[in-house]
């Protein structure tokens, strides 16, 4: 329900009043100096404008609530309630729009290419009505076109966005002929702990040293297809170094500054030698008359005497700066599979002032796999 409140001013008020009990009816009535203020709905409005005309009567609107107010707010902001209706149509035809068609899952370039082609022949392209889409169709229609797939299906991405997302079938495993020979050997060297035979007959024992390429598991007449696991301890080394001093090149405190005109055809007045034997100097410069043949430039050099002052550095930090940099060697040599579980590392002066770490990585791996017997 829509009200309005209004301030009426009118020399005689009770002859208005009783006009106006006639003619509207009065939700809310107060006196005040030189008139009088109502509260009455807003359709009554009217009726109270035509009941006070020829009274002499001044009428002006304080307040509307409800409705009423709504819609004065809609009156006065007409342009920007159309421009937001105008923006929402907008925005629900280009959501509702296919901007952009997105392919996953394809096997290469070609094929992408390929399934983008076959969607624009099936009607999903850029600029088509996402609902108009028949997504499962489409999807059907991808699996039968590409028979290496195991799964095709067509979703909506984002904003403006359908996607075909494929899954490529995998390939059947390989079927090895039982009959052929096979044996375990040594993918890497070491020492044997653990040798575990599922099939054939077992070459080594915990204890032994082997050689990468050795038979672990020979196949025998019976099983001639070996199969098992062997665990060894395997060995990697690694060096690093690092610098037991640091050296610096500070400032003495002995400096002196020149300025001089530098042109094409030299500098005025001439360079002041320098009297140190170590030093460090810093020009600045600006134009002072520019041109192609006559360039002009103002210069600031600044030369400082410097030393280079050598200091010790802390020798737990070298050793473990050379330790760090003689682990990760070694890392890096250990085979595939294995994983640490001791190491050694010693330490060593050598020319320069320079610490040197040799370290030894004791790691446990899997050594054995399976390789095609020689004839």
């Amino acid at each position: 329900m829509a009200y309005v409140r209004v301030r009426i001013r009118v020399a005689q008020r009770e002859e208005a009043l009783e006009a106006l009990a006639r003619a509207v009816r009065v939700r809310r009535v107060r006196a005040v100096p030189g008139g009088v203020e109502l509260e009455l709905r807003a359709r009554d409005f009217r009726a109270l404008r035509k009941a006070l005309r020829g009274r002499g009567a001044r009428l002006h609107i304080l307040e509307k609530r409800g409705c009423a107010r709504l819609r004065l707010w809609a009156r006065r902001h007409a342009a920007l309630i159309m421009a937001g209706a105008v923006m929402l149509l907008l925005l629900y035809g280009t959501s509702n729009l296919v901007l952009r068609v997105e392919v996953s899952g394809e096997k290469d370039a070609r094929q992408e290419r390929e399934m983008r082609a076959f969607l624009a022949e099936m009607g999903l392209r850029p600029g088509v009505w996402a609902g108009s889409v028949d997504k499962s169709g489409i999807a059907e229609a991808v699996r039968r076109a590409f028979p290496g797939l195991s799964y095709a299906g067509v979703q909506r991405l984002g904003f403006g966005g359908m996607e075909l997302r494929v899954v490529q079938a995998e390939p059947a495993p390989d079927v090895y002929d039982k009959s052929a020979r096979v044996d375990v050997v040594a993918a890497s060297g070491g020492l044997v702990t653990r040798v575990v035979t599922i099939a054939g007959e077992a070459l080594v024992a915990p204890g032994d040293t082997v050689v990468p390429g050795q038979v672990l598991i020979r196949g025998t007449e019976e099983m001639p297809h070996a199969a098992g696991e062997v665990t060894a301890r395997v060995w990697a080394e690694g060096a690093g170094e690092a610098p037991l001093f640091t050296s610096e090149e500070r400032e003495t405190g002995r400096a002196f500054t020149e300025t001089y005109l530098a042109s094409s055809f030299g500098r005025f007045p001439a360079e002041e030698a320098v009297p140190y034997a170590s030093y460090r100097e810093e020009e600045e410069g600006e134009e002072v008359l520019g041109g192609l043949f006559y360039p002009l430039r103002l210069v600031r050099r600044r030369v400082a005497e410097t030393e280079v002052r050598t200091q010790r550095r802390d020798v737990r930090v070298v050793r473990q700066e050379a330790e760090a940099r003689a682990l990760h060697q070694a890392l890096e040599k250990l085979p595939g599979g294995a994983s640490p579980v001791d190491k050694r590392v010693e330490y060593s002066m050598i020319e320069q002032g320079t610490l040197r770490a040799a370290a030894t990585l004791e790691a446990v791996m899997q050594i054995g796999r399976e390789e095609s017997a020689a004839d």
